[in-house]
């Protein structure tokens, strides 16, 4: 479904990404690990077209979509859930959820999509009047995730979606997009929490310093002297 072709990216003069290359398959969770600044995050914009690519492609659904701008990416099914939320505080919890569907072809299904996030989230039916700044922490990822969903992604990408969150809420979390994959999202998740994202994972991918070191399975990642020592403290 997605493939990145050694791409490269950065910030000014700054190099972030060497020649980095991986594939998404349709229909699975592909999990990228890695420590603060390793690069995840650059590469979750440089794959939805928010950061330019210094070299290399970018293949998704078949296209070659390097040239193809961060808008009509998402009108393609390719959706980013950024680090952090970014929600809207004064607005509700409603007009959040709306603004993921600003595509005609969004738009057309917006009451359907509507439903489908207030069954993955009963909560944010609870609170749809609400300004999204007076959610928690917690509430705040749910409605950044159905925010997403808004838009029908074909591919969900989520930039480290357990990040500053209690670790019964990142449990939540990481259920829900097992779930939204189980009903034909591919997922591609960039996350710090290697254990928990690795075991939810098809296949995973290790980036440091820019650079992919390691593949395989989540499954065989977990079981890797290296990552165990490195990653998980055993």
């Amino acid at each position: 479904m997605l493939e990145l072709q050694r791409i490269s990216a950065g910030y000014g003069e700054v190099q972030i990404l060497r020649e980095v290359s991986l594939e998404v398959p349709a229909g699975g969770i592909v999990t990228v690990v890695g420590a603060n600044g390793a690069g995840k995050t650059t590469t979750i914009r440089a794959i939805s077209g928010t950061l330019p690519l210094l070299g290399g492609r970018l293949r998704f659904q078949d296209e070659d979509i390097t040239a193809v701008p961060a808008h009509r990416r998402v009108e393609r099914g390719l959706v980013q859930v950024p680090e952090g939320r970014k929600i809207f505080a004064a607005l509700t919890v409603r007009e959040n959820l709306e603004l993921g569907s600003y595509s005609a072809k969004a738009r057309a299904r917006r009451a359907d999509s509507l439903e489908r996030v207030f069954h993955l989230f009963p909560l944010l039916r609870e609170r749809i009047r609400q300004p999204g700044g007076t959610l928690s922490g917690g509430e705040q990822q749910m409605l950044a995730i159905g925010r997403g969903l808004m838009a029908l992604p074909s591919l969900l990408m989520l930039d480290e979606p357990s990040l500053g969150l209690a670790p019964l809420i990142v449990r939540d979390i990481f259920r829900i997009v097992a779930e939204i994959n189980r009903t034909g999202t591919t997922v591609l998740l960039v996350e710090q929490n290697v254990q928990q994202s690795l075991a939810l994972a098809t296949r995973g991918y290790v980036l440091e310093n820019g650079a992919i070191t390691r593949a395989g399975s989540g499954e065989e990642l977990l079981a890797d002297p290296y990552l165990k020592e490195a990653y998980l403290g055993l």
